[in-house]
């Protein structure tokens, strides 16, 4: 579209992530919704996770059971915290964090004992957000002790705890997606009217621009008009002086010929009295001629 600026892929990804909600205030823990079975001397391991998932390395995370205060195991943002840890559990417990990248965490407890047998509950915290799960630790009955009904019975109980944390995740999953979807046409409108605003703008400066420019021109137009009148007084100017010159030219000129013809006058008369002097005296001449014979 002409006149719409470009915006570049990392700046509209920047925009993106700062839109979306973070990991810290969306993240939900998962545990096994069937009790944990460990027989009598080996290791129980009690796992959780977090839905969607993410990175829990920068988070605290703890296990305690029955009163808050009593830590299994206390991992603070990339520490093992011993010290607020139950005298019952130090060097019982392992932390795993192979998956901790992936939100995933477990407490295996070494040389299980019937005294272990509680609810545990498993707690990540980041700096905005606190969540929790809840697991049952519970002793496995000798295996020539189990029914085959036991057995169908805890393979079911695994399979639909599996089958109830996928369908939370899915469930979870679909929240975010739909609110991502939410959050995105929000920006596509935010983004098309900055571009509006933006194009306003553009126009409003070109406007000013040309109206400059017309100002500037308009300007010019005067300055050429008064120098073109300008020329017209000084070409007037020069036209009446012109005439004034063949006025005085022509009045040199008539000077001359008056006085050429004054000249000529004064010849004529001249040579008229001469002859009017010459006729004169002829006739004294005669008359006295005349005078004598008588």
């Amino acid at each position: 579209m002409a006149g719409l600026k470009k915006i570049p892929i990392f700046t509209f990804m920047a925009i993106l992530a700062t839109l979306q909600p973070s990991f810290a205030q969306w993240f939900k823990v998962i545990a096994s919704h069937t009790p944990v079975i460990a027989p009598v001397g080996s290791d129980a391991d009690l796992g959780c996770y977090l839905v969607p998932a993410g990175s829990a390395e920068s988070m605290t995370i703890k296990f305690h059971r029955g009163d808050p205060n009593s830590y299994v195991y206390v991992y603070n943002k990339r520490l093992d915290d011993t010290g607020n840890q139950d005298e019952e559990y130090k060097g019982r417990t392992e932390f795993l964090t192979e998956n901790i990248g992936q939100g995933q965490v477990t407490v295996r407890i070494k040389n299980f004992q019937p005294s272990d047998i509680a609810f545990y509950t498993c707690i990540f915290a980041s700096d905005d957000h606190v969540d929790f799960a809840t697991l049952e630790l519970k002793e496995a009955p000798p295996a020539d002790s189990l029914t085959g009904g036991q057995i169908v019975g805890i393979v079911a109980g695994s399979i639909a705890a599996a089958v109830a944390a996928a369908a939370v995740a899915l469930g979870w999953c679909h929240f975010k997606n739909r609110r991502r979807d939410k959050e995105l046409a929000q920006l596509r409108t935010e983004l098309k009217n900055d571009l509006k605003r933006e194009r306003m703008k553009e126009l409003i400066h070109e406007y000013k621009k040309l109206k400059e420019k017309l100002k500037s021109k308009e300007k010019t137009i005067d300055s050429i008009q008064g120098l073109l009148q300008r020329k017209e007084e000084e070409q007037e100017l020069r036209e009446f002086i012109a005439e004034i010159r063949d006025v005085i030219a022509g009045g040199e000129e008539a000077q001359a010929e008056m006085k050429k013809e004054l000249g000529n006058l004064e010849e004529q008369n001249s040579g008229t009295a001469n002859e009017e002097d010459t006729l004169f005296l002829d006739k004294q001449s005669d008359e006295e001629a005349k005078g004598g014979v008588v």
